[in-house]
């Protein structure tokens, strides 16, 4: 069922857009050209990047409530979202916008007060986000009447969304990832880049600054000796 505004769209929802995923894989590939031809470690920028991800994603999703897009199925809970059909009938469906936008603060709250404090490893970061963004967007996208499916194939008699497949394989990978460096590879905390860098600019601060070798003074030339005068008797 498709909704309309009653004031004038910023853009018609039918006409397409950037999906997220697309804007996360071009978000992963600049970050390798860039740790590339800066010389640092792609987990570690990645550990970053992605907190910025979260805090784009969480105030993005609130274009599709200005644009009265991606919302979910009709429902009666008392946060329901009311939206005009171009039928001019009222609907009322779930602000799937707002679960994904809440969704998304909740997970940078515990990237940033939680995983980070204890990260082991440069990418664990990384690792949580496509863990917990994959596990709420399969979620949301169950609830959305606008999600893109794969072919025509189903599971169980269902129809497969291809978000809900993509953050699947990416929760996969995370946790994947994620035991191969806590137990199989488990990593020391000077191995972390921060660490590391912290480590060189401390040995360069403890290096004695030699000083500059000064000219020793040039020995005044001697005096020519003078011959003793004879005196006569």
């Amino acid at each position: 069922m498709r909704a309309t505004s009653a004031g004038p769209r910023p853009s018609p929802s039918g006409d397409g857009g950037l999906a997220i995923y697309g804007g996360v894989i071009a978000v992963v590939i600049v970050a390798i050209i860039l740790c590339r031809s800066r010389h640092i470690k792609l987990g570690a920028m990645m550990d970053l990047v992605v907190m910025g991800l979260l805090i784009g994603q969480a105030i993005g999703r609130w274009g599709n409530f200005l644009n009265r897009e991606a919302f979910g199925s009709e429902t009666t809970l008392p946060w329901r979202m009311q939206l005009t059909t171009t039928a001019g009938e009222l609907v009322e469906v779930h602000p799937t916008f707002l679960y994904e936008s809440l969704w998304n603060l909740i997970g940078l709250l515990l990237i940033v007060f939680v995983v980070s404090k204890a990260r082991r490893f440069d990418g664990e970061n990384t690792c949580f986000y496509f863990l917990w963004y994959g596990a709420g967007r399969f979620w949301i996208e169950g609830l959305r009447t606008d999600s893109l499916y794969l072919s025509d194939w189903t599971i169980a008699g269902q129809p497969i969304r291809v978000s809900q497949v993509l953050s699947l394989v990416l929760m996969i990978a995370a946790l994947a990832v994620l035991f191969y460096n806590i137990r199989l590879h488990p990593h020391k905390p000077e191995e972390l880049y921060v660490n590391i860098v912290a480590a060189r600019e401390a040995a360069q601060a403890e290096e004695p600054t030699e000083a500059p070798e000064t000219a020793e003074p040039a020995e005044a030339p001697e005096a020519p000796e003078v011959p003793e005068e004879s005196s006569e008797e």
